[in-house]
């Protein structure tokens, strides 16, 4: 298997080694499963995106992440736990950025498009890192950005 993807995590899963680690896990093909080396929750929230991506090869980074904050929604519920999932991932062509959380709040996430400084760029932060036109990302929303910089958002 060959993902040529960039995945970030800013969030976390509470209790995550007494939660949703097995849940996680029982989710996954054993090729997706024997491919997890450590155990951070970034990595099994990674690994459950692989395995969407893996399932449905068709399917957009932004359906591939929808259906894994799904996932993650429906376990931590049915666990009672909280969790926030800001993430980022691309695969060079897209970039897929979600601002997500349930139970308790979603960490910020800001994006700003053509600045003066960076112009034909989008950028994405947790916080605003200047003084410029930076947007904040709703809570639960999908940020999506194309080759051509077209950005969309998508609340859930």
């Amino acid at each position: 298997m060959d993902y040529r993807t960039l995945f970030i995590h800013n969030g976390f899963i509470e209790r995550f080694r007494q939660t949703l680690y097995r849940p996680i896990r029982d989710r996954l093909s054993d090729e997706i499963y024997q491919s997890i080396h450590g155990t951070t929750d970034s990595e099994h929230i990674f690994a459950l995106l692989v395995n969407e991506l893996q399932t449905v090869p068709d399917a957009s980074l932004e359906k591939a992440l929808s259906q894994t904050l799904i996932q993650l929604t429906q376990l931590a519920e049915s666990d009672q736990v909280n969790f926030s999932a800001n993430v980022i991932i691309s695969d060079g062509h897209s970039l897929v950025a979600s601002r997500y959380a349930s139970g308790s709040s979603a960490p910020t996430l800001y994006w700003l498009r053509d600045d003066p400084n960076y112009p034909n760029a989008v950028l994405i932060a947790s916080e605003p890192l200047f003084a410029g036109n930076w947007h904040s990302c709703p809570t639960n929303s999908l940020l999506v950005v194309k080759e051509d910089l077209d950005l969309r958002i998508n609340q859930f």
